[in-house]
């Protein structure tokens, strides 16, 4: 197994809990039309471009609402849900260990920047993502049409933080067999499955970990197939099998 160098986090649902909030939300606005958000939706939806779930819910429900009338009133109520954001159980404390013990890391989101600055009014989140740095890819960073399931976030978060992975900024990408092994050095962390597609199809090893409903949706779903490990929580990490110094 090659050894690991960088380690990549997606962040909603993986590290902060924001997925709870988008479920709260999401039926705070389906309610006066009846409707009920579930997780079939939802795991259509995680990992996704914004505006993409969103119009993907909208059509599904066929609610009375353009895209960017549910966009504003999703907007509105989460920006006054996120200051009372909490982290995914042993996130904190797997990031810390990890910037402790000097192993370069870096987040991939598909979230845009001004959403992660609304979700960093949390006092929690703020601390967890000061501990990145730089060191943060958002959609902004991603060209269009390119984020999850495609690899790009991941790679520009892998190169950002020096690995060498053959990868353009246009999203032409033609690694080399050094390159392929520099991509197999980063271990991605993902909750959805359009992220852990996009961590298998940037040739990555990827550990995914996902809401138990969401494992029961896909757990033998082909979508998935190529994972490195599945966990029920950051909390059940070895890191040792990744030649990673555990958490004592």
């Amino acid at each position: 197994m090659t050894t690991t160098k960088y380690v990549l986090f997606d962040l909603d649902g993986l590290l902060i809990d924001s997925e709870r909030v988008y479920t709260e939300v999401t039926n705070e606005i389906l309610l006066p039309y009846g409707k009920k958000f579930n997780w079939t939706l939802k795991a259509n939806m995680m990992g996704k471009h914004e505006r993409v779930a969103c119009e993907y819910l909208v059509n599904a429900l066929q609610i009375p609402l353009t895209v960017d009338e549910y966009i504003a009133q999703r907007n509105a109520k989460q920006n006054e849900a996120w200051p009372r954001l909490a982290l995914r159980p042993g996130a904190l404390e797997l990031v810390t260990h990890l910037k402790a013990h000097n192993i370069p890391i870096a987040v991939a989101t598909g979230s845009r920047k001004s959403s992660l600055m609304q979700k960093c009014n949390a006092p929690v989140v703020h601390h967890l993502m000061s501990l990145f740095g730089e060191n943060c890819v958002t959609a902004d960073d991603v060209g269009p049409g390119l984020g999850k399931p495609n690899p790009d976030t991941f790679l520009i978060a892998a190169q950002r933080l020096g690995a060498d992975i053959g990868y353009d900024v246009n999203g032409v990408s033609s690694p080399s067999k050094e390159n392929l092994l520099a991509r197999d050095s980063c271990l991605v962390f993902e909750d959805a499955v359009p992220g852990v597609q996009a961590g298998l199809n940037g040739n990555m090893k990827v550990i995914w970990v996902p809401e138990p409903e969401l494992l029961d949706l896909y757990k033998d779903d082909d979508s998935v197939k190529g994972v490195y490990q599945t966990l029920t929580s950051l909390q059940d990490l070895k890191l040792s099998d990744f030649g990673l110094p555990d958490i004592k």
